[in-house]
């Protein structure tokens, strides 16, 4: 493929991507923020990991700012991760894995995107999906998150106790949250 081809091909996914979100956006605005009001604050999601829920008047201008930037830069790997972020947040699995893959694209040494992707595959119990990433993630800068929640989907999800040791024993060595550092303790444990 020639690389103005490549260029025409990765602006009509960009163009796409913008008007997926942009339709997310304007749902969320229509209609869907009233489902979203009635969720209790916190919500605890698959893997053992626990995230807050999103106010929905503040997650929509976030959300417009992030598409705001991504229409400015399509590769602005910070504008997708909050874009994603914000979808995931909502109940949007898919439009945020979406553009986590995308910041992955135009970011690939950067290890934020592929932990984002892991932690959204994981919601979505797509366990072995959620692990690679994670892995991958784990690969590009080594992190107490990512190893920890890789070490959860180990032991409880894909029942792989030999992997999920060594991944709780360097997020105990490399994390520096003490509510993260004892509820690894808790796991090297057991």
């Amino acid at each position: 493929m020639s690389k103005n081809c490549r260029h025409v091909v990765l602006g009509f996914l960009c163009a796409g991507l913008a008007a997926m979100a942009s339709a997310a956006v304007m749902w969320s605005i229509d209609g869907g923020l009233s489902q979203q009001a009635q969720q209790p604050a916190r919500q605890e999601s698959s893997g053992g990991m626990v995230s807050n829920a999103v106010n929905p008047a503040e997650s929509g201008g976030a959300l417009m700012e992030a598409m705001r930037r991504m229409q400015e830069n399509p590769n602005d790997a910070d504008a997708l991760l909050d874009a994603a972020r914000i979808l995931s947040e909502q109940g949007k699995k898919e439009a945020a894995l979406s553009l986590a893959r995308r910041a992955s694209v135009s970011s690939p040494s950067d290890p934020r995107p592929p932990h984002i992707a892991g932690v959204i595959l994981a919601q979505q119990e797509k366990w072995e999906d959620a692990v690679h990433e994670l892995e991958r993630s784990i690969a590009l800068k080594d992190d107490a998150s990512a190893r920890y929640s890789a070490a959860v989907i180990y032991r409880y999800h894909l029942m792989q106790e030999e992997k999920a040791k060594p991944h709780f024993s360097m997020a105990a060595k490399l994390c520096s949250d003490p509510a993260l550092a004892t509820i690894i303790q808790a796991e090297l444990g057991k």
